[in-house]
């Protein structure tokens, strides 16, 4: 994120995104006076003048990667994941997730936050779920692609039971998307390595979602991801 829906405001014809930016609300917990002030001036490289910071301090502040407009259908596939689990005997044992969106649940809606009382996220599924089928059999597809080679290491396809959101979610405040996950072995993987080490390898994930049926595509999504297990081991340290 942040992922904002504009469909209802983008005409066929040229369109012009616009960003304002603005002083943030005064904080009251500091100087009440001094915050007031900073609601009528932006200071460069700062958004405000408090008591913690002056002016001249470096601040991330608004949009500072890249902007795009992104055209996804109903059912789609979102948020993909991948991490190395382990490297064994010449393979490499891959954990992939992504999200299954449907109009059921809008990834757009973020639920209401109770500061008081923190449990009820984390307890929202503590009493369990059963699940339900929508009736849609989804075929999804995984491959990895070598760059260095161009070579396909791995390619699987799985049928994917849509779930009826509307039946299983434990509370209606905390409706998610639908996870699938896989468990992938890639056999003699090209590891990733850190600069001056050796070859940064990366591989192409392609996944794609079809409708069983009819073979009809309904979504696709291609991103890359290098393979390396990192572990931070402490050693004995000895002090005279």
């Amino acid at each position: 994120g942040p992922v904002a829906d504009i469909s209802s405001y983008v005409n066929k014809g040229e369109n012009t995104l616009l960003v304002e930016v603005t002083p943030p609300h005064p904080d009251y917990n500091m100087n009440p006076l001094r915050d007031e002030q900073a609601l009528c001036e932006i200071v460069p490289w700062n958004i405000r003048r408090d008591a913690t910071s002056s002016n001249g301090d470096f601040s991330v502040f608004g949009i500072w990667r890249s902007v795009r407009i992104e055209v996804v259908p109903k059912i789609h596939l979102s948020r993909p994941h991948v991490y190395t689990k382990s490297i064994t005997d010449n393979k490499a044992n891959i954990h992939l997730e992504v999200e299954i969106a449907n109009p059921q649940v809008s990834e757009l809606d973020v639920p209401p936050c109770n500061l008081e009382s923190w449990s009820s996220y984390a307890f929202a599924y503590a009493e369990g779920t059963a699940l339900r089928s929508s009736g849609t059999v989804l075929r999804l597809g995984i491959e990895f692609i070598e760059w260095a080679t161009g070579n396909i290491v791995y390619s699987g396809r799985n049928t994917v039971d849509l779930y009826d959101q509307n039946y299983f979610v434990r509370w209606s405040d905390f409706r998610e998307c639908q996870f699938y996950e896989e468990e992938i072995e890639i056999e003699n993987p090209r590891l990733w390595w850190p600069r001056h080490y050796g070859e940064a390898n990366l591989y192409e994930v392609k996944a794609s979602l079809k409708r069983r049926s009819s073979g009809e595509v309904l979504a696709e999504k291609n991103f890359t991801t290098g393979i390396r297990k990192i572990e931070l081991k402490a050693d004995a340290v000895w002090t005279d």
